[in-house]
């Protein structure tokens, strides 16, 4: 695998990063998941939207989110792939000389790390009935600031081993409040549910969520989704419950807690869903941005 390391393309063999680093140490960075299609990465506007918007409330300095869009062509190119999902992870990189690694409180004018990989995935066309998986229903024990695209993932890690410890595919996680226990996001995907006839996913402003990339495509694609809390006792009832994600697409959760999710099939908004998607993500092919 050929991978991209602080604007070197590299045999992942020989990639070395300083183990200094303040992704290494403290987890401070971000990343950005990226599907490419027909040799070209889609949303990719989104994503560098997120990134930008994700460095400036770090204070991470030294890099250009826009240059994502040379970078991931060179990657994609170096490895030969079409159909592939993109990693790109930025930290705010090593403290130099007379400083100390553990200080939490960075120097200034740090350099970051910049280093990006790809795998290879199935292509967009092939995603035509919604995968059907079991979930439980566990406390999102995360941080607060979930709209940050952080490389601090423990929590999700700690959730991902729980729901398999219970026999299931996945956690839908929940934050307690005044007015209930509110629903805010799956280990790695957004929420989408059908409550009452009416298709839902958790507000931003509700919960401490990550606001996708897939997510926003489909409430572009499907105005009908009515963004607002959600909460853990409609999500036991609703008729169906889909999770959405850059690598996952749409998945349907047959069953919650045990127990049958409506028939305990994929079902029609699911489907639909999909179906938007995958247009959407073709479409965007050709209106790709180009390199700067």
């Amino acid at each position: 695998m050929i991978v991209h390391l602080n604007g070197k393309l590299i045999d992942a063999r020989e990639a070395m990063i300083s183990p200094f680093d303040r992704g290494f140490l403290f987890g401070d960075g971000l990343y950005e998941g990226i599907r490419a299609t027909h040799g070209r990465p889609v949303a990719l506007r989104a994503h560098i939207e997120r990134l930008a918007n994700g460095m400036h409330e770090l204070g991470l300095v030294g890099f250009d989110a826009h240059s994502l869009v040379r970078l991931s062509d060179e990657l994609l190119h170096a490895n030969n792939l079409t159909e592939a999902f993109l990693y790109w992870q930025i930290t705010r990189g090593a403290p130099g000389p007379g400083h100390g690694p553990r200080d939490r409180v960075p120097p200034n004018a740090m350099t970051p790390t910049v280093f990006g990989f790809v795998e290879a995935v199935p292509a967009v066309e092939s995603f035509v009935t919604p995968r059907a998986i079991k979930a439980v229903l566990l406390p999102d024990m995360r941080w607060q600031l979930g709209h940050i695209k952080a490389i601090t993932l423990l929590g999700s890690v700690l959730a991902g081993q729980e729901a398999m410890a219970r026999g299931a595919d996945d956690a839908i996680l929940f934050r307690k409040v005044p007015q209930g226990d509110i629903i805010t996001e799956g280990i790695a995907t957004n929420v989408i549910a059908l409550v009452d006839g009416e298709l839902v996913t958790p507000a931003p402003d509700a919960a401490p969520i990550l606001s996708g990339v897939t997510r926003r495509l489909l409430i572009e694609s499907a105005p009908e989704i009515r963004q607002r809390p959600v909460t853990a006792t409609e999500l036991r009832r609703a008729d169906e419950i889909m999770l959405a994600g850059t690598r996952t697409m749409v998945v349907s959760v047959v069953e919650l807690d045990g127990h049958a999710v409506g028939k305990g099939v994929p079902g029609p908004a699911a489907m639909r869903m999909l179906g938007a998607l995958r247009a959407r993500l073709l479409a965007d092919v050709d209106s790709a941005p180009t390199k700067p």
